[in-house]
């Protein structure tokens, strides 16, 4: 069959998802004719056999088609089985995603979901491109711009209630990151989230010399100086002749690992010069050059929130794919289109490999 992709497309990016497409459907008159295509009602007869059930619900052949239509607007590299594949893989999974939603009774009101929809509707008006997909379907004959709008809202009705379910499950479950973790990762990742300061210091040994200077410096910046940054290094270059370097870098995560005149530096703004008299009784005059600062108390919200939010992604990763290998997954190869051939565990290899971050072929969309 060649190499293997895996798609999963969520009822919430079917729009986006036609967006995209446009180009490769022709513009507005191309797609008119798919949506009608995709969206119009199909009658369950003998002419729309039963693929897949999952949990005794059925999936019919033009459920599938319905996605897999739009996989050939938007992957059109994909062969006949890979897109029929993806398409089964993806109506299963929200299948068995949404039947535990509504066990955990978890429902969505019509109301709810056509706001949502309307409020997509409202947004993607600002953009061109969006606003014309928007034109082309209220341009089509009432009954079939119904059936499309029907199916966007059943799509995001029972996305709304699995967003929910997941929610409620992952805030049931996942606890948040201690204090102790949090410094644990911090240790672990010592540059990751650090502070930086570059500074100009210049030392003086005595404060009428420093404070001559600096009036000096503070009143060419006063009159407009075109460069008091040049006029700074001569300064340096003058009292402090014995530096090589007269950039100062520091990188922390906690303001008392810096000198007193660094950490005094902190409230400026990059430009400011400041002299700063030492316990030890020198001055330093500093200009500071770059400074990012974040205290220490936020930096530590950040890590935890950072860890928080993969270990929940990492609890529901785990979380669906318990729910394939429990769900009664059941493939009727006999109705599936010719010169397909789908099992069951092509099925779940699909569905799970999605989950695994170092799996070769990662998903183009996620289903959040």
């Amino acid at each position: 069959m060649g190499k293997k992709h895996v798609i999963l497309l969520s009822p919430l990016v079917l729009v986006i998802v036609f967006l995209v497409a446009w180009s490769a459907a022709g513009g507005a008159e191309g797609i008119g004719r798919r949506l009608t295509e995709l969206q119009r009602p199909h009658p369950q007869t003998k002419t729309d056999p039963i693929v897949a059930s999952v949990n005794g619900q059925p999936i019919t052949l033009h459920t599938i088609d319905i996605s897999a239509q739009t996989l050939r607007l938007t992957s059109p590299e994909l062969d006949e089985q890979q897109t029929f594949e993806i398409a089964l893989a993806k109506t299963v999974l929200n299948t068995a995603l949404y039947q535990k939603a509504r066990e955990a009774g978890i429902t969505v009101s019509r109301g709810e979901a056509e706001a949502t929809y309307k409020k997509t509707r409202e947004m993607a008006r600002q953009n061109p491109v969006t606003k014309e997909y928007f034109e082309t379907l209220d341009s089509m004959p009432p009954e079939e711009r119904k059936a499309v709008e029907e199916n966007m809202i059943e799509g995001y009705r029972q996305a709304l209630a699995v967003a929910r379910w997941r929610e409620q499950v992952v805030q049931e479950s996942v606890p948040r990151p201690t204090r102790e973790e949090v410094e644990a990762y911090l240790r672990e990742h010592p540059n990751n989230f650090r502070n930086h300061l570059v500074l100009s210091p210049i030392i003086f040994e005595d404060g009428t010399t420093a404070n001559r200077v600096y009036a000096t410096l503070r009143e060419a910046q006063a009159q407009g100086h075109t460069d008091v940054e040049a006029l700074f290094r001569q300064a340096a270059q003058e009292y402090n002749p014995e530096r090589k370097n007269f950039i100062e870098t520091f990188t922390f995560l906690d303001p008392t690992e810096l000198p007193d005149y660094a950490r005094d530096a902190l409230r400026q703004k990059p430009g400011t010069v400041r002299l700063f008299r030492r316990a030890d009784g020198t001055y330093v005059l500093y200009r500071v050059e770059h400074v990012i600062f974040v205290p220490k108390e936020r930096i530590y919200e950040q890590v935890a929130e950072r860890l928080w939010q993969e270990r929940k992604q990492a609890f529901v990763n785990e979380l669906f794919k318990k729910v394939l290998r429990e769900a009664d997954i059941r493939i009727y190869e006999e109705n599936l289109p010719e010169g397909v051939h789908i099992s069951k565990e092509t099925i779940l290899q699909q569905l799970e490999s999605s989950f695994n971050p170092g799996a070769p072929t990662p998903p183009k969309e996620s289903l959040w």
